[in-house]
């Protein structure tokens, strides 16, 4: 897999350099297959790696967070919605890839991509020559809008990429669910997929925060985000995370690792996590990770349409204090329109 990712970067930086119309024009596609972006199982054993404490890490007090489920999710039933679980955001993907700056959600190629919030179109085309992400033609071609709603005084944008066609142009107006595109796997992509940022303050590369936090959670669902740190406040990165339900620990539901510590990966400025768990049910969840020798656990609740944040302490030499945050008042938000989907 490293690999064919290598080729794939090497083949698509000495792509010629070229432009194209902000308009919905297909990119020819040699037949195959519709498939999504690959899923692997998870699986109950850590990848060995040691673990050192990183940077202290920002710490805003939760309690008094609020959460911004400005987004809707970009695409109508029956395409896939869900946030791909195995490459999270600030993640390598277990070693195997780029540092994260996104999520991805996979779909076949031409599946129509929607507007998640309304605002101004940016840019609309291909980055042959100009550079949005790590390396010119890393999206191959993309679709940024800046919202209309700010965060305090700072812009927001949305970044689209990898797609196939794009049917904006720069300086459109948008609102939620217009068509902007459709699904591809242009520039560095292994797969058919959208590859979704969120940008604050400005539209670089290393302004990121992470979707999960934005993204609106499906009925009777909810997400957990947390911060994972040593009794310093420094982040333990790249960390292994397993969730199981509480009435069901002989199953893994989900994995993952804790952010990387890099200059470009920031959490979100209320939250100030280093690991997020979106599209979770409604219920009761374990926490499990190893520091040193020891395992610890953490219990946490998660509730429809909320963000369940814990604050874990975990001091180099295995000993754990986490502490529960209180729930601000909160607004609402009018939910996806689509059903969740059964856990994996």
């Amino acid at each position: 897999m490293r690999v064919l990712f290598l080729l794939s970067l090497l083949i698509v930086l000495a792509a010629s350099p070229g432009m194209i119309a902000a308009q919905e024009t297909p990119t020819p596609v040699t037949p195959t297959a519709p498939t999504g972006t690959p899923r692997p199982q998870p699986t109950a054993t850590p990848t060995p790696r040691p673990l050192r404490p990183g940077r202290v890490w920002p710490a805003p007090d939760p309690a008094l967070a609020k959460e911004h489920f400005w987004l809707a999710r970009p695409f109508a039933p029956p395409a896939e919605d869900d946030i791909e679980y195995w490459y999270p955001f600030g993640t390598t993907g277990s070693g195997q890839y780029l540092i994260h700056h996104g999520v991805d959600i996979g779909n076949p190629m031409g599946t129509p991509i929607l507007s998640v919030a309304p605002g101004r179109v940016i840019v609309a085309g291909e980055d042959l020559t100009a550079t949005y992400g790590l390396t010119p033609n890393f999206y191959g071609r993309l679709v940024v809008v800046e919202l209309s709603q700010r965060l305090g005084e700072q812009p927001v944008f949305v970044l689209y990429g990898h797609v196939q066609t794009v049917a904006v142009a720069a300086g459109q107006e948008v609102n939620t669910g217009d068509r902007i595109g459709t699904v591809g796997m242009a520039g560095v992509a292994l797969g058919p997929h959208l590859h979704l940022e969120v940008r604050v303050g400005s539209n670089t590369y290393n302004r990121v925060r992470n979707p999960d936090l934005w993204l609106r959670p499906f009925p009777n669902q909810g997400l957990i985000a947390g911060r994972l740190v040593d009794e310093k406040g420094r982040t333990w990165p790249e960390a292994h995370v397993l969730i199981y339900k509480v009435e069901r620990r002989d199953r893994i539901w989900r994995e993952l690792y804790t952010y990387v510590d890099d200059a470009g990966i920031s959490p979100d400025d209320a939250w100030g996590e280093n690991f997020s768990i979106p599209d979770l049910l409604a219920g009761d969840y374990i926490l499990e990770t190893k520091i040193g020798n020891r395992i610890e656990t953490l219990p946490v609740t998660v509730q429809a349409g909320e963000i369940a944040f814990v604050l874990w302490r975990i001091s180099a030499d295995g000993s754990a204090s986490s502490s529960p945050t209180p729930r601000p008042p909160r607004p609402t938000y009018p939910p996806p329109m689509r059903r969740p989907l059964p856990m994996l």
